[in-house]
C-alpha cells in the first residue's frame, strides 16, 4: 500500500472523528462557534489541517472564513459559522474537508439536535431515509467507466421516488448542473 493511500485513509479517519465530535457537543445551547472550535483544535491535535479555512474558488468574492462548514435547517450546504445557538430539533449539517501531507478528504453528514418533537423527528427520519436510497441507487451503478449523466439519473429518480429535492447548484465539487 502506498504512502499516499495511508495518509488518505489516515486523513479519512480523522475527519469522520471530527464531525462525530462535532456532533458529539451539538446540544441546545450550543453555538456554532463552538463546535466549529472542537472541530478545528481536534484537527490541529492530529498535525492536520481544515481544508476548507481561507479556500478561495475561482471566481469567488472572498475566501471561505470557516474550518468547517455548519448548515442549520434550510441552510442546505457551505453555511459560514457563526453565534447562531443550537436548538432542539434543529437539522444541523456538518461538512468538513481535511487535509493531510498535502492530501485531501471531504465529507459531510447531517442530524437532529435532540430534544426535537416527534413530527419533527419523522420528517428527518423521511429525508434521512430518501438520502440513504439515494446514495444506495447510486453505489448499484458505480463502475469503471461510470458516468456522471448515470448517476444524476439514478439520483433523480430515487429521489422523485421519495418525494424530495435536489439542489443541482450543489450538485458536486466545481462542476456544471447536468
Amino acid at each position: 500500500m502506498s504512502d499516499q493511500l495511508e495518509c488518505m485513509k489516515f486523513a479519512g479517519k480523522v475527519n469522520l472523528t471530527a464531525i462525530e465530535r462535532g456532533f458529539f457537543i451539538a446540544k441546545p445551547g450550543t453555538s456554532l462557534l463552538e463546535i466549529e472550535k472542537e472541530i478545528e483544535e481536534f484537527l490541529i491535535s492530529k498535525d492536520c489541517k481544515p481544508a476548507f479555512k481561507n479556500y478561495r474558488p475561482e471566481g469567488a468574492a472572498s475566501a471561505f472564513p470557516g474550518a468547517v462548514c455548519l448548515s442549520v435547517n434550510d441552510g442546505v450546504v457551505h453555511g459560514v459559522p457563526n453565534a447562531y445557538v443550537l436548538k432542539p430539533g434543529d437539522l444541523l449539517t456538518i461538512d468538513l474537508g481535511t487535509e493531510y501531507n498535502g492530501w485531501y478528504v471531504d465529507a459531510a453528514r447531517s442530524r437532529i439536535v435532540p430534544g426535537a418533537y416527534p413530527t419533527e423527528m419523522e420528517e428527518a427520519q423521511r429525508l434521512g431515509n430518501a438520502t440513504e436510497a439515494i446514495l444506495a441507487a447510486q453505489l448499484s451503478v458505480i463502475r469503471n467507466e461510470c458516468t456522471l449523466i448515470e448517476l444524476v439519473e439514478v439520483s433523480e429518480a430515487m429521489a422523485l421516488k421519495h418525494d424530495v429535492r435536489i439542489i443541482p447548484e450543489f450538485g458536486g465539487h466545481a462542476m456544471p448542473p447536468v
